[in-house]
């Protein structure tokens, strides 16, 4: 939809960010990481509702052997790049707050039509970015002052310092986006 329609519109940021945090929300409930969240891996329908897809990364948190079989698992690097949280690229874990930093990068990406960190051209140089990042991604000023403040508390580097989805769900940016249910 962004390559065809470019930029979203503030509203439809919402909505869309709104559905994807309840989908995240729900997961995490359950235990589950998607690992992969990115605008190419949100599917709307044609009555215009948001749905995650692709869970090829996904893992689950629960039930697994062994805490190190869990710790050993959610060090593995999984997803696209860009989107990636710099614990989940410095190899250093991967949980619930990694899922809460890709949603902001796809807020990022619908604002501006590009992935976060849109100046690294290539994989090697986002990676390398990324995991020496003191700071996140420049925050579109085309949002108003709530969604600047949703992408500030999902983007923090401190993975232990963001707000998790349950934290998100209710965020003032995300008021607007729940008007239709």
């Amino acid at each position: 939809m962004l390559g065809q329609f470019g930029i979203f519109n503030e509203a439809l940021i919402q909505r869309y960010t709104h559905q994807i945090m309840q989908g995240v929300a729900y997961l995490h409930g359950k235990g589950i990481i998607h690992r992969d969240i990115k605008g190419a891996n949100v599917l709307v329908n044609e009555q215009g509702v948001a749905k995650l897809a692709d869970f090829g990364c996904s893992k689950q948190l629960k039930g697994l052997c062994s805490n190190t079989l869990e710790n050993s698992m959610n060090k593995t690097v999984s997803g696209s790049v860009p989107w990636m949280a710099p614990e989940v690229i410095k190899q250093s874990g991967y949980g619930r707050t990694s899922d809460v930093w890709s949603v902001g990068a796809t807020v990022i990406e619908m604002a501006t039509a590009h992935h976060p960190w849109p100046a690294l051209s290539n994989n090697f140089a986002a990676i390398f970015e990324i995991a020496n990042a003191t700071t996140p991604p420049a925050i579109p000023g085309s949002l108003s002052e709530d969604g600047r403040d949703f992408l500030r508390r999902a983007m923090v580097i401190d993975p232990k310092a963001r707000a998790s989805s349950a934290d998100l769900v209710d965020h003032p940016f995300l008021e607007c986006g729940a008007d239709d249910f």
